[in-house]
């Protein structure tokens, strides 16, 4: 689900290797997911599965396998209170057996944060619909094919801080499927599968899950995983390894093997916008009394007026006002503009009587009266 994104406060980067059915098929995929200030997410994510080589067909050549790659831009938003909604553009391309093929489709998904309570926990519901627009593979042949759209429901929820986790997917499949691509004597229907999964946080250290599946003919499969997630040694952010085992228990027992990584870096999402709304306020002001000095120091009196009484004109509020005042008259007595410099000078010492640049303006209408001839 898409807008689960907005769940991430930080960038995190993922990833993920399965191995199945010993090895005749290697799952992987990566990924990364950014926030983009205080309510959105984007992220990007490519899922790979091949197989490889297989054996010799009937006239000795080895046969090309077959790989399926699909390359997912995410983006997710939070537009009112705790509703966040999200969209999955995929680009699906597949090599089977030398032919190639691709297509579109698009997910959305809706994510409602339906409790947070420090007892009760923090729940969030959601519903996604994969393949909500997917366009037609190009075959050899006349035959079109489009991807399964998939309804998802889910659950997840935690309880005590994090230390017990808890997630329950139901997946409706095959919805809208035209009935001609069924096979001959098959009923049309909707399939249903139901994932879950109960995990612990020990230590703040050490995680530990039950995982099973069901399906419409019972159990489907059942797993445990285990690892280490340790955000002490990563500054409280996320740093997860994982090791699941699956077992599929139906036909031949045929097992997989799955190795997660995870990790957060940067800063949190809420100090990100704080420390950009604190640049926006304060940056142009100090940027141009900075560059206002620096022309002054230069000896490019000019100049430097023109931007300190820029400073003045569009930051009537910027704390070192008092300070840009007396270096406006500095500069007009610089050029020597001496009778208005005396009278900016008075004027600064008048609107900023306890500023530390008092006494410098009290100088600086010496200097002047003493280059007027007034000694007294």
């Amino acid at each position: 689900n898409p807008a689960n994104m907005t769940e991430e406060n930080y960038i995190s980067i993922r990833g993920a290797l399965a191995p199945i059915m010993q090895g005749a098929f290697t799952l992987w995929n990566g990924g990364l997911t950014v926030p983009v200030g205080l309510y959105q997410s984007a992220g990007f994510t490519w899922v790979s599965v091949n197989t490889g080589t297989l054996d010799p067909d009937e006239t000795g050549n080895a046969q090309s396998g077959s790989q399926h790659n699909v390359f997912v831009a995410s983006y997710a938003i939070n537009p009112w209170n705790r509703l966040s909604v999200g969209l999955n553009a995929n680009l699906a391309h597949e090599q089977i057996f030398g032919q190639s093929r691709a297509t579109p489709t698009f997910d959305l998904g809706v994510t409602y944060r339906a409790l947070r309570h420090p007892i009760l926990g923090n729940h969030l519901v959601g519903v996604a619909m994969q393949n909500a627009f997917a366009g037609k593979l190009k075959t050899v042949s006349t035959v079109q094919e489009s991807y399964a759209r998939t309804l998802r429901l889910s659950w997840n929820a935690n309880f005590l801080e994090k230390r017990v986790d808890a997630g329950i997917n139901f997946d409706f499949k095959d919805l809208f499927a035209q009935k001609d691509l069924f096979l001959a004597g098959d009923v049309k229907k909707i399939e249903y599968e139901m994932y879950a999964r109960l995990g612990v946080w020990l230590l703040r250290a050490f995680r530990l899950y039950g995982i099973y599946g069901l399906g419409e003919s019972g159990l489907g499969y059942w797993g445990l995983a285990g690892g280490v997630n340790m955000p002490s040694i990563n500054n409280g952010r996320d740093l997860e390894v994982m090791y699941q085992y699956n077992l599929m228990t139906f036909g031949d027992a045929i097992s997989s093997h799955t190795i997660y990584l995870r990790g957060e870096i940067g800063k949190h999402r809420e100090e990100v916008y704080a420390r950009k709304m604190a640049r926006t306020l304060d940056a142009s002001p100090n940027d141009l009394y900075n560059k206002a000095l620096s022309l002054y120091h230069a000896e490019k009196y000019w100049e430097a007026f023109m931007v300190f009484g820029q400073i003045v004109s569009q930051f009537p509020e910027f704390f070192k006002n008092d300070w840009v005042s007396y270096y406006l008259r500095s500069c007009q007595e610089e050029m020597d503009m001496r009778e208005s410099a005396v009278k900016g000078y008075a004027d600064a010492k008048n609107t900023y009587p306890q500023s530390e640049m008092v006494p410098y303006a009290d100088l600086g209408i010496m200097r002047v009266a003493y280059r007027e001839g007034d000694h007294a």
